[in-house]
């Protein structure tokens, strides 16, 4: 998938993506 970041948090390590092929935002959560 790609995208723009649309907001993220980097204290909880979520945020949302704008998908570019036009679907709706998605929530995406990192951990390492």
């Amino acid at each position: 998938m790609t995208g723009i970041v649309k907001t993220f948090d980097r204290k909880s390590g979520k945020g949302f993506i704008i998908p570019s092929d036009g679907r709706k935002e998605v929530q995406v959560h990192i951990s390492a």
